[in-house]
């Protein structure tokens, strides 16, 4: 309960401070050309799995009464899809890539793959959402920016916390 809890916390959190610190580049609450808080969907997985999920969930649904007001069932389709999504690309990266359940030898390609696999798995979902319930979103007028907005901002976040962990790691030694 206690790891779900922060992941919501994380994700509120992440996705005010990108719409603060990426205001010129965000073309709506929930597509921008950075978006951190992808990165946080696929730490929340890495890190807590279903516990992730499940705080990706309600944090993705916090934020979305925002966007869509009193369309609620719009906004639980968008945060089941925004939470699932990075749990089948962790998985799916972990067994493509062979890599173990641990956080060992992941490398910044490693990251990078993580970042794309995820993007891709919130973009086509939530753009096959949009188009086919024709909510106001212009579905595919926003997947390339959706696309590169999460992937970069999964790998600016992943790698940044890679680097810190680096970084603390040899502080210690």
């Amino acid at each position: 309960m206690a790891a779900a809890a922060l992941v919501s916390l994380a994700w509120l959190l992440t996705f005010r401070l990108n719409a603060w610190a990426f205001d010129a580049v965000n073309l709506s609450p929930y597509v921008s050309w950075i978006f951190l808080p992808a990165g946080v969907r696929l730490l929340a997985v890495l890190l807590f799995d279903w516990a992730g999920v499940a705080g990706l969930f309600v944090g993705s649904l916090m934020g979305l009464g925002t966007v869509y007001g009193d369309n609620l069932p719009a906004a639980l389709v968008l945060a089941g899809l925004s939470a699932q999504g990075p749990l089948v690309a962790v998985r799916l990266t972990r067994r493509w890539l062979r890599l173990p359940v641990d956080f060992g030898g992941l490398s910044p390609s490693h990251l990078a793959t993580f970042s794309c696999v995820g993007a891709l798995l919130n973009v086509v979902p939530a753009t096959l959402f949009h188009r086919l319930t024709d909510q106001p979103v212009t579905a595919f007028d926003h997947a390339l920016p959706m696309f590169v907005g999460d992937a970069a901002g999964s790998l600016l976040l992943l790698y940044g916390l890679a680097s810190l962990a680096r970084l603390g790691l040899r502080l210690t030694r």
